[in-house]
Order: structure tokens, then sequence, then C-alpha cells
């Protein structure tokens, strides 16, 4: 179902690529936002990956002709892992405790992670001419993403945790991904309300770095099809670049 979905976003998005403009063309804007998503896993990562809320970054240029070309970061904070038991399997006690360095029981909590980025060429399809900056729009981007586990443990107590350790429980995998998605751009004619929503779908083609995992010994080197969907939220401050003799106002 995933993959059918990014198949469909893609084709919508080449076959608008070639959307007509008139003479009349629209500015030229420069658009700095925020973004914000909340998205749900699929593929292989669903073993331990469960929802995420991410926060990032947005830089853009949309040309007179209504292509925009973009460039995004995120940086995602997920849920606790579905199985914190396998990840800490060395550390843990018969009673599937972790023990810290005074003999007491440590308090840990297992969290997962993420990271990515995107350049990407969107089309604003202009069905309404009232307002010829705003419309729906698609897009798709080439880009990176890493995921990781990150075990949060208080008081830093736990020297099997500590330094360089941790990296034989974090399971840090990396590598390219492909992003498309569908949604609406709204930019105000009085320039002060101007966001945009959107469907989301992620595939990132990741393979784990670290070489050896405590819990389960030799990692594979095959890059694992991980997959990320949902909805994003983008909030821009537009910088409008008129033609030589044009002026826009504010309403």
């Amino acid at each position: 179902m995933i993959q059918k979905t990014i198949s469909l976003l893609v084709a919508i998005t080449f076959s608008l690529l070639g959307f007509s403009q008139d003479a009349n063309k629209p500015p030229r804007i420069v658009l700095l936002g925020a973004e914000g998503v909340f998205q749900n896993a699929a593929g292989t990562w669903t073993q331990q990956f469960n929802d995420n809320f991410g926060i990032g970054i947005n830089t853009g240029y949309k040309f007179s002709n209504n292509f925009i070309f973009s460039i995004n970061g995120i940086y995602a904070f997920g849920g606790l892992v579905n199985k914190p038991a396998q990840v800490l399997e060395p550390l843990l006690t018969r009673n599937n405790q972790v023990l810290n360095s005074t003999g007491n029981f440590a308090t840990l909590t297992v969290y997962t992670r993420a990271t990515y980025g995107f350049v990407n060429l969107e089309k604003i399809v202009n069905l309404f001419r009232a307002n010829e900056n705003s419309g729906p729009i698609v897009e798709a981007g080439l880009g990176y993403l890493a995921h990781w586990i990150q075990i949060d443990n208080a008081g830093n107590d736990v020297a099997a945790l500590q330094d360089d350790y941790d990296k034989g429980y974090d399971q840090f995998s990396h590598g390219p991904a492909f992003r498309a998605s569908l949604g609406y751009l709204y930019l105000s004619q009085s320039r002060l309300v101007n966001f945009k929503l959107s469907f989301e779908v992620i595939s990132g083609y990741t393979r784990n770095i670290r070489g050896y995992n405590y819990a389960t010994g030799p990692v594979s080197n095959q890059a694992n099809n991980n997959l990320l969907y949902g909805l994003k939220v983008n909030w821009f401050i537009p910088i409008y670049r008129g033609a030589k003799g044009q002026e826009y106002y504010y309403d």
C-alpha cells in the first residue's frame, strides 16, 4: 500500500512538471519557514520504531513559473522502542533490570530518534486564479536519512553505557532517501498568513554502520527499506522579489 502511494505521488509530480503558465507570471518569492510533522513508521524498522513527531526548518525559492526549489531538514522524536529488553539484553539481570555502579537498579528509558534532509522540486498547480501564488502543490525530493536508538540513563550511572560503549546498542543506520508529497500551499495576498499542509511519504534505504551489536552480534550490511508517512505543516515568511517594473502591495 505504501509503495503504491509513493508511485502515485511520483506520477502526479512528474505529470504536472509541464503544467503551463500564462504570460502574466506570478512573482518570485524567497520562502523561509519552519515545519512540523507527525509520522507513522512502516517497513523493516517497525520491529523497534513507533510513531514519531518531528520539527525542522525549510527554505525555498519560488520562481515565476510556480516551481519551487527548496531544502528542508527534520529532527524526529520517536516514542519508546517496541522491545527494549532486546536492545538491553546483555545488561539485564534475571529480573529484567539493569544494575548501576552502586549495585542498585538503574533507571533507563529507550527511545527512537531520526533525522533527515532533502533537496526538493515543488510545483504549484494554480487552479484558482484569485491567488496566483496558492493552490495544490506536488513535491519530490532526494536526500539523506539516519535513525538510531537512544538510551537515556538517569544519573548516568551505568558504566556499560558511558563514553562510546553505547554505540554497541544504538543500531545507528543511515543512507539515501526519497520523499514525495501532495498538499496545498497558501500564500496570502496580505503576506501575513502563509502555510502549507501536505501528506508526505519518505522511503529510506539505510544500513547499520556499527558492525557489531552487543545484543545480537555481527550486523548485516544489507540495506533496509524503511518508510515514514504522515501529515506535515509548514509556516513561511515570504520575501517577494518582483520583476523589474513590478510592484506588490499589502492589502
